[in-house]
């Protein structure tokens, strides 16, 4: 796989779908707690938005394993193991600290650009369905590589 290839099936399938999953959480967080703008509740979704994460980390290994191995641009390399998990304790507690930062600033982020009517609104099904659909490309543009059937 080239590098061009290897970084429009990492961003396809693991940066958007990421960044979205972020979303999500704000999303879900802000639409479940009545008053979510205090300082503490805030926190409190970060932690669980962290441990989503971590979870949703996990799945994606497989994968990650495979771009690794067709992968030769340092850089590319070092995105690839930043979300590659299983490594070390250190790699999973920084991973939950760096999550816990961004689910803090994506719930915060979804309760200034959104209204609470637009949050209660369409707003969860329009994120799942741009998750859908940059996933699907991601798997479309390299579906050979990534399949099960071709894997080792």
């Amino acid at each position: 796989m080239s590098n061009k290839k290897a970084i429009l099936v990492y961003t396809f399938m693991l940066v958007i779908p990421y960044i979205l999953s972020l979303a999500l959480i704000g999303i879900a967080y802000n639409a479940l707690v009545l008053h979510s703008a205090s300082l503490w509740r805030t926190a409190v979704g970060s932690c669980v938005g962290a441990c989503i994460m971590l979870a949703v980390k996990i799945t994606v290994e497989r994968p990650l394993e495979i771009i690794l191995n067709f992968v030769n641009n340092r850089f590319l390399r070092f995105l690839v193991n930043s979300f590659w998990i299983t490594q070390s304790k250190r790699k999973i507690i920084s991973n939950l600290i760096v999550d816990f930062v961004l689910s803090g600033i994506a719930t915060w982020g979804i309760r200034q650009l959104f209204t609470h009517g637009q949050i209660l609104g369409n707003l969860l099904g329009i994120v799942l369905g741009l998750m859908f659909v940059f996933a699907l490309i991601g798997a479309y543009l390299e579906f050979d590589l990534l399949s099960v059937d071709g894997a080792d």
